[in-house]
């Protein structure tokens, strides 16, 4: 199926590693000119090598407006227009909240919510004046059921999707459609792909959270939550009975990138979660 997308302008923000980095090879793989935007040019180069050709690289923070201001101006200089946003970004500081250094959960609600405000206020102009576009964010399955170890985490993620569908219904009319993925536990299959910045392999925090395991290009991810780590009950939280992988939330967000398949849909939360958000 022709999905359309083939010319269209993509930017990915968080493009460098994971489910971002498996978007950008999905959107590439369309025919879309897909922009890799992260903090990491190593990373970004090492995924624009893997999308070929109609791939650009764009170093900023999305935690900092002008950085985003200046890489927004950079895409309109060099494609004339944004058809497809994605912000896939995020990070996590389970545990006991009262536990939780203050410090620390800044820097979550900076990296998952902030960068959402920040990202929105700078695409819907541009999308506006276009009078079409899409806007999706990855949130997480987190955000819509409660977990005493992410708290702060699932408090940004649940404000990522209410944010999203108030911007789905007042720029509706203006002819943008704004969608939200929530998947649900995602380790890379490789541990490079975790990209330099993620919130995967952070020892340095003493509760290790992930253990790195062998790469599984055709198996299984390459990090396992670690025995008695506050993600040890997760698999056991999924009906499926399995970790999803980067390209199952990929494909939800090409799905929703398209105006063939998602043309009508905005507003909406798909759940990409291996059944975790049902009740058991």
């Amino acid at each position: 199926m022709d999905l359309g997308l083939a010319n269209k302008t993509a930017v990915v923000v968080g493009g460098s590693s994971n489910i971002g980095r498996a978007t950008v090879l999905a959107l590439a793989r369309e025919g879309a000119n897909v922009v890799i935007v992260a903090r990491n040019r190593v990373d970004c180069e090492r995924v624009a090598a893997e999308a070929g050709g109609q791939s650009h690289v764009i170093t900023a923070d999305a935690t900092k407006y002008e950085d985003l201001e200046r890489m927004a101006k950079e895409v309109l200089e060099l494609h004339g227009g944004i058809d497809i946003f994605v912000g896939s970004m995020g990070w996590d500081s389970p545990g006991d909240f009262l536990e939780v250094d203050r410090q620390e959960w800044q820097e979550v609600i900076q990296s998952n919510y902030v960068s959402t405000l920040n990202w929105f206020h700078i695409m819907l102009p541009i999308m506006k004046a276009q009078k079409s576009g899409t806007i999706i964010t990855v949130s997480s399955v987190m955000g819509r059921r409660p977990d005493p170890l992410e708290p702060v985490y699932a408090g940004t993620k649940a404000a990522q999707i209410v944010f999203s569908q108030c911007m789905a219904k007042q720029y509706g009319p203006d002819g943008i459609r704004i969608n939200v993925v929530a998947p649900g536990p995602t380790p890379p299959r490789r541990v490079s792909d975790a990209g330099n910045s993620s919130l995967w392999l952070r020892p340095e925090q003493g509760e290790v959270g992930w253990l790195p395991g062998p790469d599984r290009d055709n198996g299984g991810p390459a990090l396992v939550p670690a025995p008695g780590g506050p993600q040890a009950g997760l698999l056991d939280a999924t009906v499926l009975g399995k970790f999803g992988a980067a390209e199952d939330t990929a494909a939800a967000i090409v799905f929703l990138a398209s105006e063939v398949t998602a043309g009508h849909l905005t507003g909406q939360v798909i759940g990409v979660d291996g059944g975790m958000y049902m009740p058991r």
